[in-house]
């Protein structure tokens, strides 16, 4: 799993498959440093998308449970901010169609980055230092209004909680445990925390 020297991470995990980020790829040729890797780690596939171009190092990502479409959080020539969230289907070749972006609601004239979509393929979490929150970046909850993947309901911050005035983007929500894992600084060190919320409480129907 870790191919690179720097960094390494799973962006989405799901029964049958989970989606890796971070690894070597080529720009140019649609690769994203992205991949789709079975329950045993082996290597599936490579993400690819039309026309991919990322204007940072990084880029984060979540994808739906059948893989049809694709979230992600890089910077484009579209970017309304720093990094936006954009979205991208799955074509019938099986790369991924050109990015378009989640819109205003979503996206601020900050950085939204680190979504996590839920499985209601509804719920998506994500941080952003575009919103009123508790300092830096913040976690925020938003609900998909629709099928097109660009209607969203306003941004909700998490809280106090989990919000501070220090960077708050490094996170998990499990669901099994309806636990969120998330790295909170106290006296100028990381500390891995826990969180209960009920799914219920994240979840709309």
């Amino acid at each position: 799993l870790n191919k690179n020297e720097v960094y390494n991470h799973l962006s989405a995990s799901y029964s049958n498959f989970y989606l890796k980020g971070r690894a070597s790829y080529s720009k140019g040729t649609n690769e994203t440093g992205f991949e789709i890797l079975d329950a045993q780690f082996q290597l599936l596939e490579k993400i690819k998308i039309s026309a991919y171009n990322n204007y940072d190092d990084y880029a984060s990502a979540t994808i739906t449970s059948d893989q049809k479409t694709l979230i992600l959080g890089i910077e484009t020539d579209m970017t309304q901010g720093g990094h936006d969230l954009y979205f991208s289907n799955k074509k019938a070749d099986g790369t991924y169609g050109l990015l378009q972006n989640l819109g205003k609601t979503v996206n601020s004239a900050g950085d939204e980055s680190l979504p996590q979509l839920l499985s209601d393929q509804k719920t998506l979490l994500f941080s952003s230092n575009g919103f009123s929150g508790f300092g830096d970046n913040d976690l925020f909850v938003t609900y998909r209004l629709d099928d097109t993947w660009k209607n969203w309901s306003e941004p909700i911050n998490l809280g106090s909680k989990i919000n501070d005035e220090n960077y708050d983007g490094s996170y998990w929500y499990d669901e099994n445990s309806e636990t969120l894992y998330f790295i909170k600084y106290i006296d100028g060190k990381s500390n891995i925390c826990t969180l209960k919320i009920p799914k219920e409480h994240l979840m709309k129907n």
